[in-house]
């Protein structure tokens, strides 16, 4: 099992705790994650290179995370935590899964903001999945 637990005590929310079997999942789609834009709260974020290696965990070889903010800053690190993770390759998103839009999206685009889209995919080579 994989359990992902937050880091940050002070929170109610940091001590929920994420169970996945490993290698169970097939397509992770995290949106519009808080981005926790202050400076002194950006250590709060969820994605982050420890998030990265405990989405290796669950998800199965070839599986991928799709990522979706509108905040540019926290995009960045992103990108950040899962291009420098060696186990995952930058990958399209779909045609069909760019035009499946959320409420967040849509309210969004009627006010001109950006989506910021990604998507990883896991590398089956050199994972244990046991």
């Amino acid at each position: 099992m994989v359990e992902f637990r937050g880091e940050n005590s002070g929170c109610h929310a940091d001590r929920r705790a994420i169970i996945l079997p490993r290698g169970s999942v097939h397509a992770l789609h995290l949106y519009f994650p808080d981005p926790w834009p202050k400076r002194k709260h950006r250590l709060k974020r969820l994605v982050n290179s420890r998030f990265a290696e405990v989405a290796a965990l669950a998800l199965a070889p070839g599986g991928t995370i799709y990522l979706r903010t509108d905040d540019a800053d926290y995009f960045a690190q992103m990108i950040c935590a899962f291009e420098t993770n060696a186990k995952y390759r930058s990958v399209e998103t779909s045609p069909a899964l760019q035009t499946a839009l959320t409420d967040f999206e849509r309210e969004f685009e009627s006010r001109g903001v950006a989506t910021l889209r990604a998507a990883f995919r896991l590398e089956s080579q050199g994972l244990d999945h046991g």
